[in-house]
């Protein structure tokens, strides 16, 4: 039951609702009154670039652009002259793609393409409406020019006359510079400093010949291409850099310090370097890609381009002499002279340091000129002979390269290798020891040998040659006196000590005057042991004081020499103080003849007991004795009195 209700229920619903539709279905099928569309009407504006600059006017009275940029277009739409809106406009260019924009505000834009800005000439832009029930359709039209863009190339550095091939244009550089226009936006072929197979070449052809004095190749460009053949990808107007290497063909000539110019074939080798690193040389033991056998034909790079940030900037290139070879020394400064190439063609001078240097032998002794052969050494081992002259002195050597030279000297004598360093113009004196030098030096060396000998072996030297004066005068019938026969003919000499003490003990008494005992007093065994000389008349006396030959010994006989005079004057001095017997008789008066050569003897024996005494007060103060102010012996330290000649002694201390 409830189940046929809800069946009729629906049944009804579904009646009322369909009769609902169809009354409104006739109602929307009634005949209206006609209603009539709105006027519509589209103005198109002057093209805009990217930046929203609007493209000028030219000559012909259309705007103008360039092609390769993005434009945009704005149109303009109206409906009985309101501005329209919700509506869609469409936009073509030469009947290519179709654009859309809506309209807001009466105002639509629209966005073109770089690409679709191509080729050049005159375009044809259309904006339309199509149209509605309520709005007409309507339809505007604008010409716009398109200008080609310009490709333009800059040689770094700025050259003239290098070939570029873009596309099937081919164009030289005036200025540093070409220009290429391009009508259709794309990709073009592009070639430099190559042929058309790809080959790498000069960019001039005519570089190298002998007529010309400029090489220029290629190096790179800007966009990190490094082959000179590439593809050009066109976009609008654009800048490419080509970078360059120039080099010039250079010659050098070589002159001295006076500006005399210096043979070539006498230069060995020449080695330049240039700021980039490059070495070029002439010498084939060096291993260089840029070698050259002549200095007159070589090509050094003036200046090139290197990659700074995002451009090519020229760089000049300089060179430096490094090395110039002669005779195996390098006659230049390195680094010192600083050149660059220029195509002027005219040849690079190079100072070399040369020197003049003469040569001349002389006596090592006399310093007068001797002659002989000169064989002079240079650096590299080669041997240059000259003669030198006895009236010719000097031979010159003219510009030599400055380095170390060694002379021989052939000539007779002894001549040592004499080196040489030449740094300036100068004159070497070559020492010759001849044989006259060496007989002079030998004679020397002896009389220097004797000298030595005298001075420190002049008692011997005395005493062999008073020997043989004694025997020389034996032979001649004269008997020698008895101080030189006691004095020489002893096979050996007493003690030093004992002599000091002998004499110290005599010179006491003598100055008391009283007698010493003999063989030594208590003031004799008293008396200080010094190193000091004594006379040898004085030690003679000592010896005859002293009872040596036994009691009773008869006294000599008086001799007639003045040496035996001498020695007996002093016994007869001495006589009284020591009691000896045999000098109790006085002497007897030399003869007038001898007196001179007593006189001698007495003063010689003075000079020697006084630098005796000096040596001995010498001696006495380093061993920190005592000496006397006024004859010059040593005294103990705490003496009062000199026991020699009596002399107060105020720095000593009084004797407890």
């Amino acid at each position: 039951m409830r189940l046929r209700n809800r069946l009729v229920k629906a049944a009804l619903l579904t009646a009322l609702g369909g009769a609902l539709m169809a009354g409104i279905i006739l109602v929307a099928a009634r005949p209206v009154a006609a209603i009539a569309p709105a006027t519509s009407a589209i103005g198109i504006q002057v093209p805009r670039d990217a930046t929203g600059k609007s493209c000028p006017y030219g000559p012909s009275g259309l705007p103008e652009c360039k092609i390769g940029q993005e434009l945009t277009v704005r149109a303009v739409f109206t409906t009985s002259g309101s501005p329209g809106s919700s509506r869609l406009l469409l936009l073509t260019i030469n009947g290519g793609p179709v654009h859309t924009a809506s309209v807001s505000g009466g105002v639509a834009d629209f966005k073109i393409r770089a690409a679709e800005v191509s080729p050049a000439g005159v375009a044809t832009i259309v904006v339309s409406y199509p149209g509605s029930r309520l709005v007409t359709a309507s339809r505007s039209m604008l010409y716009l020019r398109l200008l080609p863009v310009t490709l333009r190339v800059d040689t770094v550095p700025v050259t003239d006359g290098i070939p570029i091939t873009f596309g099937g244009t081919t164009a030289v550089t005036r200025a540093g510079s070409v220009r290429f226009s391009v009508d259709r936006l794309g990709s073009y072929p592009m070639r430099a400093c190559v042929d058309p197979k790809g080959k790498p070449l000069l960019c001039r052809p005519s570089d190298g010949t002998p007529g010309s004095n400029t090489r220029i190749s290629f190096v790179r460009w800007s966009d990190e291409v490094f082959s000179g053949e590439r593809v050009v990808e066109v976009r609008g107007d654009m800048t490419l850099q080509l970078g360059l290497s120039v080099s010039y063909r250079s010659s050098f000539e070589f002159h001295d310090g006076s500006g005399n110019i210096v043979p070539p074939d006498q230069i060995q080798a020449l080695t330049v370097t240039g700021t980039a690193g490059i070495q070029c040389t002439s010498d084939p033991a060096v291993t260089t890609p840029c070698r050259y056998a002549t200095y007159d034909n070589w090509w050094l790079e003036s200046a090139t381009a290197i990659k700074r940030a995002g451009f090519l900037e020229a760089v000049p290139r300089s060179w430096r002499v490094l090395d110039v070879r002669m005779a195996g020394s390098n006659v230049v400064t390195g680094g010192a002279q600083i050149f660059a190439p220029a195509p002027t063609g005219k040849p690079l001078k190079i100072s070399l340091l040369l020197f003049d240097l003469g040569v001349q032998a002389q006596d090592a002794l006399f310093g007068s000129a001797v002659g002989g052969k000169l064989d002079i050494v240079f650096p590299d081992g080669t041997v240059r002979t000259a003669a030198l002259g006895g009236s010719s002195s000097q031979v010159l050597f003219p510009r030599l390269p400055r380095g170390d030279y060694t002379l021989n000297l052939h000539a007779g004598g002894i001549v040592p290798p004499t080196p040489v360093t030449l740094s300036r113009s100068q004159v070497a004196v070559v020492r010759v020891i001849t044989y006259l030098d060496l007989a002079v030096g030998a004679t020397l060396m002896l009389i220097v040998v004797a000298v030595l000998l005298w001075l420190g072996r002049r008692q011997q030297i005395l005493a062999v040659a008073n020997s043989l004066r004694a025997r020389r005068a034996a032979r001649r019938g004269l008997a020698p006196g008895a101080a030189t026969a006691a004095a020489f003919d002893a096979p050996r000499r007493e003690p030093r000590w004992r002599q000091l003490a002998s004499a110290r003990a005599l010179f006491r008494a003598v100055r008391r005057n009283r007698p010493a005992k003999p063989g030594g007093s208590p003031a004799a065994d008293a008396a200080p042991r010094v190193s000091e000389p004594v006379p040898a008349t004085l030690a003679a006396a000592g010896r005859a004081a002293r009872p040596s030959a036994g009691v009773g010994a008869a006294a000599p006989a008086p001799q007639t020499d003045a040496a035996a005079w001498t020695l007996e004057q002093e016994q007869a001095a001495v006589a009284p103080l020591t009691g000896h017997p045999a000098a109790a008789t006085p002497p007897a008066a030399p003869p007038a003849a001898a007196q001179p050569a007593a006189n001698t003897a007495t003063r010689t024996g003075r000079r020697v007991a006084d630098a005796a005494a000096r040596a001995a007060a010498r001696d006495a103060k380093r061993s920190g004795q005592a000496v006397c102010r006024r004859c010059h012996h040593a005294v103990p330290a705490r003496a009062r009195y000199c026991g020699v000649c009596g002399e107060p002694m105020p720095q000593a201390k009084p004797i407890a």
